[in-house]
């Protein structure tokens, strides 16, 4: 019995037997992949004046289910996973006295990265060209781990991308992170920051 012949008589015996033959994993459907792009910001502030660091690299990995699209209507199962990093000593608050501290503050030479992974999100009230979504997941800094909700606004581009905004504040001292003080202690910059996004997401 050739090889050919040989293949197809085991195939046709195990039909017979009622036995599903999976297809070969090339052959199996992926999900849709996309981009992230845009800005992320950190404002805060302190007994003197004002602050705001930008994040000058994001390196985001985003995954959706099989056939799913970035419109509203079907925002609610088109993302599987979703994976935020930041290098922290790629925040940038363009004075190099502020980085040095808030590079510091974030432990960066035993801790390089901030990392966000969702764990789950809903969609509420998606008509017209916005919905209201909310990201559950958890957000590491300086070696620390915890949970946070994230509040975004999600609106259609023309273009067909999709647009997420939205602002987030939490307290610095819930990571362990000492918010820095200068000047012998008559500069204290404050304990809560506001996390601002501006994100686009596109098909790759």
């Amino acid at each position: 019995m050739s090889y050919r012949s040989g293949l197809s008589f085991l195939s046709a015996t195990l039909l017979a037997a009622g036995l599903a033959v999976a297809p070969p994993p090339a052959l199996a459907q992926s999900g849709a992949s996309y981009q992230v792009t845009g800005d992320l910001r950190v404002d805060g502030g302190s007994t003197v004046r004002s602050w705001s660091c930008e994040a000058t690299t994001l390196n985001a990995q985003v995954s959706g289910a099989p056939g799913a699209s970035l419109a509203l209507t079907g925002l609610a199962g088109a993302v599987q996973s979703l994976r935020l990093e930041i290098p922290s000593g790629d925040l940038d608050c363009d004075n190099d006295t502020m980085n040095d501290h808030m590079w510091n503050a974030l432990q960066t030479r035993d801790h390089p990265r901030i990392l966000f992974q969702m764990q789950g999100y809903t969609v509420a009230s998606p008509g017209g060209s916005g919905a209201q979504v909310e990201l559950q997941g958890g957000l590491e800094m300086a070696g620390a781990t915890h949970p946070i909700t994230l509040r975004l606004e999600a609106t259609e581009e023309a273009d067909g991308r999709l647009r997420v905004q939205g602002v987030h504040e939490l307290n610095m001292t819930r990571w362990g992170i000492r918010p820095p003080r200068l000047m012998l202690g008559t500069l204290r910059v404050h304990e809560d920051v506001q996390i601002h996004f501006d994100l686009l997401l596109s098909p790759r």
